[in-house]
């Protein structure tokens, strides 16, 4: 018998396929276009109870430049590239970037 946590349809089984989407839409993708960019690297990913998504990217060059992406379900892949791309063109360092707030 699968314990009611494994069901495809559970709500650790949702988190699990959201973690993945946007992995799969940020891992390894090349932040900006300018001589600033950057490659992407996804460290962490975490759903929390309320469904705000927390994402923990560095840079494949230097992954000691680690960010958190705090967003919410309905946060689109391209506002958080462009949120990336602002913090890169401004030269800004923060450590967090929430998007989710302003959702």
């Amino acid at each position: 018998m699968v314990p009611a946590a494994s069901s495809p349809n559970s709500p650790r089984a949702a988190d699990i396929r959201l973690a993945d989407r946007w992995f799969e839409a940020l891992d390894q993708r090349r932040i900006g276009t300018s001589a600033e960019s950057w490659v992407a690297q996804v460290l962490g990913i975490h759903v929390d109870e309320a469904g705000a998504i927390w994402i923990q990217l560095a840079s494949v060059d230097n992954p000691y430049t680690a960010i958190v992406v705090h967003v919410s379900p309905s946060t689109t892949v391209d506002r958080v590239v462009t949120a990336l791309e602002e913090r890169v063109a401004s030269d800004a360092r923060p450590e967090i970037i929430d998007i989710a707030a302003v959702a």
